[in-house]
């Protein structure tokens, strides 16, 4: 692919929209392959002049505002995820080009592509120890903080390439990898993407341009219906099912594996999207039998029904990656008895009325409602309610409350588990599970 690119840019400037990490990685690898470009970076941040790649270079860079008003037609646009283009933004989204396009586009025979709202990253990870477990070649690359271009020189062959994509990366794509899974669908980011449908369609692009040939694995059977207009290739009929709290193979009811055959692993959701790893084993031709060890013994990324530690037998969890309420539910559902409960966040106007019927009967005894999103929750709940509710306008201020619960509670379980974003008091996910660490071990 990299010896087409010459003929797509030639006689053009490359402009870079966003030079955030995958900006900058784009920037990195694009500069050292064509040299003798010129190039525009285009990012509403100021502080970007100050980057120290680009000091004493000859290359333009369009800050502030109106950042977008240095682009020129006959530009190469690369458009980093995230980056929001205006209502009036001239730019033909035809015209656009990304990281995940071009790298999708290059090695698409190579690509496991895992997307979804909600345990892709968990997954991508568990892919990836499967893969090494059985001697493979591989690489877990995307959405989990490792762009692709980064990796574009190093990979072989025989590399075989777990891409984590999100909703951002695949919104432009004009291809699919030769495997793709999709686990789940709920509505999120719709403070960028407006409506579920536009989030929708994005996430659907992860299969849309695949061929009969390709292998396309759904992990939600109900989602079925939310795919049939946007994906031509037919899901990959699964030989497995999940009865009770098990995996089990439909030729024969067997029973694989248990969710408390898990050792790190948490809540019926976890098994679940290993279904469709389970399937892809089966068209890589790997062992069936060493997949289920390595999920019995894969240990979870950080903020994902993490557990920190006891005091005095009240038991905390972080699962700070919760933004949406149906993540927030199959938490509680894992964990089965909690206690105390600590929901809201940024408001990005979800509907939490799955989440408030499902609290009106779990046995809850406190519920800390926090941020924007907390106090909508606090306030659309009824008064009625067979918990205690308390309203923090910051997490911060948790410490005081804090203290309480542990001088009087034994055998006990309190759960961050926002169903909000973390934007309003935190840069992200992780340093608001990370707050809650910190916080937790101070009285440790």
């Amino acid at each position: 692919m990299l010896n087409k690119l010459p003929a797509i840019i030639k006689n053009k400037r490359i402009a870079i929209l966003g030079f955030g990490m995958e900006g900058q990685s784009t920037f990195r690898f694009l500069s050292k392959h064509f040299p003798e470009h010129i190039f525009l970076i285009a990012d509403q941040n100021k502080e970007v002049r100050d980057h120290p790649r680009l000091q004493h270079s000859n290359h333009l860079i369009s800050t502030g505002k109106s950042y977008l008003g240095a682009l020129e037609k006959d530009d190469f646009v690369i458009k980093s995820p995230g980056i929001k283009l205006p209502a009036d933004c001239k730019l033909d989204s035809s015209a656009l080009f990304s990281q995940t396009d071009l790298f999708i586009q290059a090695f698409h025979k190579q690509i496991i592509g895992i997307t979804g709202t909600k345990g892709k990253s968990t997954t991508s990870s568990l892919l990836l120890k499967i893969l090494i477990d059985q001697n493979k070649k591989a690489i877990l690359i995307g959405n989990i903080g490792k762009p692709a271009f980064d990796y574009w020189d190093k990979i072989e062959e025989d590399t075989l390439i777990v891409f984590e994509l999100s909703a951002h990366q695949l919104e432009f794509v004009r291809y699919s990898p030769d495997y793709s899974i999709l686990l789940n669908l709920f509505p999120e980011h719709l403070d960028y993407f407006k409506t579920k449908e536009n989030y929708f369609r994005a996430k659907l692009n992860i299969a849309k341009f695949q061929t009969e040939h390709d292998f396309f694995f759904l992990g939600d059977p109900s989602n079925e219906n939310s795919i049939k207009s946007s994906i031509q290739n037919i899901p990959y009929k699964s030989a497995y099912n999940l009865i009770n709290n098990a995996i089990c193979r439909n030729s024969t009811s067997e029973e694989l594996i248990q969710t408390n055959e898990m050792l790190y692993l948490k809540g019926l959701h976890q098994l679940k999207n290993c279904i469709p790893l389970l399937d892809l084993v089966q068209v890589l031709k790997l062992d069936e039998v060493s997949t289920l060890q390595s999920i019995k013994n894969f240990k979870p990324l950080p903020h994902r029904i993490e557990f920190i530690g006891a005091i005095n037998g009240l038991h905390f969890y972080n699962d700070s990656i919760s933004t949406i309420p149906e993540a927030s539910i199959e938490a509680l559902k894992a964990l089965v008895n909690v206690d105390y409960l600590i929901l809201g966040g940024l408001d990005r106007k979800l509907n939490y009325q799955k989440l408030y019927d499902f609290l009106e009967h779990y046995p809850l005894k406190i519920v800390f409602f926090i941020g924007p999103a907390g106090k909508r929750m606090f306030e659309e709940l009824t008064s009625n309610s067979k918990f205690n509710k308390v309203y923090i306008e910051k997490f911060q201020s948790f410490e005081i409350y804090l203290k309480e619960l542990i001088e009087q509670n034994k055998d006990a379980i309190c759960l961050l588990s926002p169903a909000a974003a973390s934007y309003d008091e935190f840069k992200n996910f992780e340093t608001r599970g990370n707050f809650f660490r910190t916080l937790i071990e101070k009285f440790l």
